[in-house]
């Protein structure tokens, strides 16, 4: 039996720092300070140390009735002052364990402790503590004795900087829209002023500097854009630094990190899925990144699921091979009708602008450029899954190859972590004899992915196959 780390204190006396509305309340009422009211506020110091030695008393207590229980294949942690609450797992049916140390609980000597079982919520662990190193490895040997003996595998240090390239700022698209939308608006604003000027003045010289503003502009969005990437990448290169992994039969552990180190261990028998994932210039090389779907793995915003960062897999055709079938090339209107769309608009939008307001060209030619070449990107990508999907139906597993946004996934799951099949038809597939598979899988978000094109009859087999 042992507590988590007296700096586990602080945690839970910020859950009381409510109590501080006391010291709050009196330096509102004494805002207008003066001399005296100065005196009469530091007269009542008392009640503001009573207040904060309050929320740290508590913090005390809570922490001293935290107690961490491991006797035979358990491990129980108990908690709570006024309401206790017990909850127990069971070392055989944990299927992730986690072990990270944050830069800056490193001068403690801490280590935070995540135990999942594919019970609950699936993208919260069962347990979640702070413990000393000694205790931290009491834990790991309870998870397994054999985490502590092992002989990882380290991943080059070119497929650390190929995961951190190809997988940085999923968020600085947002950024980038709402920047363009900002300045492009003040562009256009800044257009219309300078041509009623030009118009009742006759001059050139203000579309001079016009033409020389709107470079300056496409100079800032994309220094805006390549610096929100080398952001992100810098920070999945510190989060991924000195990636390795250890494989036995049951279980596998993975380390990395430069500055906050994490270990993850994720057990065989809670993998629901795995999925090889590919840019378009990955796939173009045979590269893959393998993500794991697993309790407790990877669920955080801050950590991929990845199991592989950057590897060659050589795809086999499995034994006992029940149903393949592969999208019809004549699906190709389905897979690109909407970047298309797209793209056509955003050319009848430009040539519109250019003939009927020539003043407004420069700004239609960026919208153009911004949003053009990442359709144009889109209508690749779609073309290609179309060409390489496919659902394998094999034993008491099922592959699916098929395009989400512009990422490609090959997910292979059993039947424990296939959660539903759906099989849909549109007005136009009806009439084609064609369908959309889309598959619902075991995860902490809603892991769905779609197939199009696919022969109904050839389909409909899978639902008539026993389980």
């Amino acid at each position: 039996m042992f507590r988590e780390h007296p700096v586990r204190i602080l945690k839970y006396s910020y859950k009381n720092i409510w109590l501080l509305i006391v010291p709050v309340f009196r330096i509102i009422r004494t805002f207008g300070l003066d001399t005296d009211r100065l005196c009469t506020w530091l007269k009542g110091a008392w009640i503001d140390i009573a207040s904060i030695g309050g929320i740290l008393f508590f913090g005390l207590l809570q922490w001293h009735f935290s107690v961490i229980e491991i006797c035979g294949k358990s491990i129980t942690f108990r908690n709570g002052l006024f309401i206790r609450t017990v909850t127990s797992v069971c070392t055989d049916n944990l299927c992730s364990a986690s072990f990270e140390e944050p830069f800056f609980l490193r001068p403690f000597g801490t280590i935070r402790v995540s135990l999942s079982t594919n019970s609950g919520s699936f993208g919260k662990p069962d347990l979640k503590f702070v413990v000393s190193r000694k205790n931290a490895e009491i834990i790991r040997n309870a998870a397994d004795p054999r985490l502590g003996i092992r002989t990882p595998h380290k991943s080059g240090v070119a497929s650390i900087l190929m995961l951190s390239a190809f997988f940085s700022s999923s968020y600085s698209g947002a950024i980038f829209t709402a920047f363009f939308m900002f300045k492009g608006g003040s562009a256009a604003r800044g257009i219309a002023e300078d041509s009623i000027e030009k118009i009742k003045a006759g001059s050139a010289e203000l579309s001079d500097r016009l033409a020389a503003g709107i470079p300056s502009l496409f100079i800032t969005v994309g220094l805006i854009s390549l610096g929100m990437w080398a952001v992100s990448f810098l920070a999945n290169l510190l989060k991924y630094a000195g990636f390795s992994v250890h494989q036995d039969g049951d279980f596998h552990v993975v380390q990395h990190g430069l500055f906050s180190k994490r270990q993850a261990v994720f057990f065989r028998k809670g993998i629901y899925f795995s999925d090889l994932r590919q840019s378009l210039i990955m796939k173009l090389f045979g590269l893959y990144t393998e993500e794991i779907g697993c309790p407790g793995f990877g669920n955080s915003h801050r950590h991929m699921p990845v199991a592989q960062p950057m590897c060659r897999i050589n795809p086999s055709v499995p034994e006992n091979e029940i149903i393949f079938i592969k999208p019809d090339s004549r699906s190709l209107f389905q897979y690109t009708w909407q970047p298309v769309l797209i793209q056509l608009i955003l050319v009848i939008f430009y040539l519109a602008g250019k003939k009927f307001y020539p003043n407004y060209s420069q700004p239609a030619e960026m919208l153009l450029l911004t949003v053009g070449i990442p359709s144009v990107w889109l209508i690749i990508c779609r073309i290609t899954a179309l060409k390489t999907g496919f659902v394998r139906l094999y034993q008491d597993k099922i592959t699916v190859s098929c395009i989400k946004g512009f990422g490609f996934h090959t997910l292979t799951s059993d039947r424990k972590g296939l959660v539903k099949l759906t099989v849909r038809q549109n007005v136009f597939q009806r009439n084609s004899g064609k369908c959309s598979l889309r598959i619902h899988l075991f995860g902490a978000k809603s892991a769905k992915y779609t197939i199009k094109g696919l022969s109904y009859v050839e389909t409909k087999k899978i639902f008539d196959i026993p389980r």
